[in-house]
This record gives structure tokens, C-alpha cells and sequence, in this order.
């Protein structure tokens, strides 16, 4: 097992200021939010990544966070208050 891939793309919040808290706890900026897309701009991001480079090769793939709650309620939760459908393997 080995990492192929690592990236970090940001989102733009929409109700949610970022806060000193947020800023000193992750490093994230709003300078590095100042180009930022949407969530919405994020997932198409990624979904195009998985969907050409893991995909369409045959390869397999797993995420890694940290604790399971970003991808078990977290995503979801944000995708329907966005009223947008996350990919299948998310």
C-alpha cells in the first residue's frame, strides 16, 4: 500500500465565517480561500480526478481521514442542505 495521490482542495464557506479557532486547529487561511470554489465545485473536482485517473484505470481506492465523521455525516449532511447528490463510492 502506498499513496499515489494527495491533494487538498479548499471550499469558499457560505454561512459560516472562518474563524482565529478554525484558522489555528487546521492552518487554512483566507487568503487560501480567496480562490476557493464551491462544495459543489469541489466534489465535481474530485469526482473528475477519480473518474479519469482510479476509475478508468481499474484501480482501486479508499479515503483516509481523520476520525470517520467527515465522510459518514459530515459530507452527506452538506449535500442535502445543498440539495446536490454525492458520487456513489462517497
Amino acid at each position: 500500500m502506498e499513496i499515489t495521490h494527495q491533494q487538498h482542495i479548499f471550499v469558499r464557506p457560505e454561512r459560516t465565517p472562518l474563524t482565529s479557532f478554525c484558522t489555528s486547529i487546521t492552518g487554512i487561511t483566507w487568503k487560501q480561500l480567496d480562490s476557493a470554489g464551491t462544495f459543489k465545485d469541489a466534489i465535481r473536482e474530485l469526482d473528475e480526478y477519480i473518474q479519469h485517473e482510479l476509475v478508468a484505470k481499474k484501480l482501486s481506492f479508499c479515503f483516509v481521514t481523520h476520525g470517520g465523521w467527515i465522510l459518514r455525516m459530515q459530507l452527506p449532511r452538506e449535500a442535502r442542505d445543498k440539495n446536490m447528490e454525492l458520487p456513489a463510492y462517497l
